[in-house]
């Protein structure tokens, strides 16, 4: 009985908050058009073993629609050891904003690599994204007119995968939809649970005001949701999501199952020291909800009569989902990935209950680099 009492309340919470994400999600809507000012931009990189996409990342970035005297590329590289930084090297006459800093010795991962590179930045805003990525051609005056907005100090933005057609592809790319459009209903909400530091804008004096990038603080990783949290807690009216296509950042989804478990044991290593309630709950209620779902489905094999059970928590999480995925997967031109979704509950539930019992004990590697 108390079991069951359990199971209805955490049934019944997961439903009230997907359903408020997916308003918030609607609530969002269109952004209002505003006159462009071009305030002075330092776009901030850290590149790590990026040969194969540091060219193209580049070759975007020359054909942005702004002013060539506001803009400052900084691209920092973290000790590669391949051939990013000569062919970054080759853009300098193409893009003579541009200025490449090697990380000093001692130093490594993401977070101090942004930390160096702040140190060179004179833009009023800080743009963000990473080196395996491609953002739309009015990326930087998108971003930057939302900056008019004085009490902006921090604007997360979407991050979509290029499109693929292979089954695991569609699925990585539903998931990741639901990630992006969970983050951006929370904006809304006031009580941000993510972003991607592929696609943040930060006005540099909340970046000041917190900190930095806190690169010294024992993680080579979290610039993004730990500027986020700090930004919240000192600027809790000041931060905000921009759902407009023309601010979209695209990135390769991972190739392999390995290298799709190794960035999520990446993203989970550090939900823990997050102090946050609101993400340490929504963790909390979704990891339960699938960790539920999956133990009912091995559950059938050994106690057939459990099969009811396991179809109506499978269609009740799908409902539950439906709204917020559907109107996401539509939003990002992907309509058709809506049709994965039965199947895409099985598989999460699976991989969720996988990183539950494992990630805690797990390293992982990044870029050729061992990590914890």
């Amino acid at each position: 009985m108390g079991f069951g009492i359990f199971i209805l309340i955490l049934a019944l919470t997961y439903l009230a908050l997907m359903l408020g994400l997916w308003l918030q999600w609607e609530k969002l809507g269109g952004q209002k058009k505003v006159n462009s000012v071009d305030h002075s931009i330092s776009v901030l990189i850290a590149m790590r073993n990026e040969a194969e996409n540091i060219e193209n990342l580049l070759t975007s970035l020359s054909k942005q629609h702004y002013k060539q005297s506001n803009i400052q590329i900084i691209l920092v590289d973290d000790h590669s050891d391949d051939d990013s930084f000569a062919l970054a090297k080759k853009f300098s006459t193409i893009l003579p904003e541009l200025k490449i800093i090697r990380q000093e010795q001692g130093l490594q991962g993401k977070k101090a690599a942004l930390q160096t590179g702040l140190l060179h930045c004179t833009g009023e805003v800080i743009l963000c994204t990473d080196s395996d990525c491609i953002p739309e051609e009015n990326w930087l005056c998108t971003m930057s007119s939302q900056f008019n907005d004085k009490d902006l100090m921090m604007l997360s933005a979407p991050v979509l995968f290029h499109p693929k057609e292979n089954f695991f592809h569609r699925w990585m790319a539903l998931e990741f939809i639901a990630l992006v459009a969970s983050g951006a209903a929370s904006f809304g909400s006031r009580f941000p649970l993510m972003c991607n530091g592929a696609n943040i804008a930060y006005r540099r004096s909340a970046l000041d005001a917190t900190g930095g990038f806190g690169g010294r603080d024992g993680f080579e990783s979290g610039d993004d949701i730990m500027r986020m949290l700090a930004i919240q807690k000192m600027f809790p009216n000041g931060l905000k999501f921009l759902k407009d296509k023309a601010g979209i950042v695209r990135t390769n989804a991972p190739q392999s199952i390995k290298a799709f478990i190794q960035q999520r044991i990446r993203w989970s290593s550090k939900t823990g020291k997050y102090f946050s309630f609101q993400i340490l709950f929504y963790a909390a209620i979704v990891g339960a909800m699938n960790l539920l779902l999956f133990l009912a489905l091995i559950s059938c094999m050994f106690i057939p009569t459990i099969i009811p059970v396991f179809i109506l928590l499978l269609l009740f999480k799908s409902l539950a989902d439906f709204p917020l995925l559907k109107s996401s997967s539509r939003w990002a031109e992907r309509p058709m990935l809506i049709y994965l979704l039965l199947p895409a509950e099985i598989i999460n539930a699976f991989y969720v209950f996988f990183m539950f019992i494992t990630a805690p004990f797990l390293n992982y590697s990044w870029k050729g680099r061992k990590m914890k």
